[in-house]
């Protein structure tokens, strides 16, 4: 018997400050690549890169974490994700990559 882990690396362009248009691209790839194991998206793509003074703004900060908690909803069957995104934790604005798997964000990790 054989393991595996089948990693999909999605090389796209993300729009800055169009966090609705990057979170279809995400759903889009997602949909086509349900024989992976986990989906792996490039730096602050739910945002876009590089986001400048825009990520220090509270709504982007906001619909960037609904964006991502919508996603992870999404996630009960098929691929996992592991998403990079402006996330706020304690008051503190971090460069992050969630990881949204089984329905939810499951963790993370700042940069």
């Amino acid at each position: 018997m054989t393991n595996s882990l089948t990693i999909l690396l999605a090389q796209l362009n993300p729009i800055m400050g169009d966090i609705a248009g990057n979170l279809a691209k995400a759903r889009a790839v997602r949909a086509a690549h349900q024989h992976a194991d986990i989906i792996l998206f490039p730096e602050l793509f739910i945002c876009g890169y590089p986001p400048e003074d825009l990520v220090l703004k509270p709504a982007l900060q906001a619909d960037a974490r609904a964006a991502v908690e919508a996603l992870a909803a999404e996630t009960t069957s098929g691929p996992a994700v592991l998403m990079p995104t402006p996330w706020v934790q304690d008051g503190k604005l971090y460069n992050a990559v969630a990881l949204l798997d089984g329905g939810a964000v499951q963790g993370g990790r700042f940069k």
